[in-house]
């Protein structure tokens, strides 16, 4: 890149345009219908596309792509990212198969069971009250759930939670 940097109107630089009309783009404007395009303009077999075609978009970006180079963008001169679809082979196309497999198995959920402690706000502004509520219920994450239907942050100001058991759900 050149060290003055010329925009076209207020939004991108020369050299992103030039980037544009090479066929790069940045990553979040990849979407899987032009991905699936260019790899039929680049004569990929009809059967990879069909199989590439039933993966996430998050697996084909992952793996279907390559950065091409970083220009300025936005009147911030903001620098991003651009990418390009490669040539997949058979062993790129399987590769991405065993990666959307992957993703897809969820991790263990743990769900611990208990007594949580937290605080509702009343009065005014001027003159806050707070009172403390017991209530049972689970964590699931970073969330509490309550029996009375109540979600909590589980780091909120003057959240308690007492264990009672754990159980370990497969997802």
């Amino acid at each position: 890149m050149s060290d003055i940097v010329t925009y076209r109107g207020h939004s991108i630089s020369e050299e992103a345009l030039t980037a544009y009309s090479a066929g790069a783009k940045p990553l979040s404007k990849w979407t899987k219908p032009e991905i699936i395009l260019a790899l039929q303009v680049r004569d990929v077999p009809e059967e990879w596309i069909h199989r590439l075609s039933k993966l996430p978009v998050a697996v084909l970006r992952e793996k279907l792509l390559q950065k091409t180079g970083s220009y300025y963008t936005s009147c911030w001169f903001r620098l991003t990212d651009f990418y390009k679809v490669t040539e997949p082979d058979e062993a790129t196309v399987i590769d991405c198969e065993t990666t959307a497999k992957t993703k897809q198995t969820a991790p263990n959920t743990e769900i611990i069971n208990g007594l949580a402690t937290y605080p509702v706000w009343t009065g005014t502004r001027r003159n806050p009250e707070h009172e403390d509520y017991n209530v049972k219920g689970f964590i699931r994450g970073q969330w509490f759930y309550g029996e009375d239907g109540a979600r909590k942050s589980i780091y909120g100001k003057g959240f308690r939670f007492k264990k009672e058991d754990k159980h370990v759900l497969r997802g």
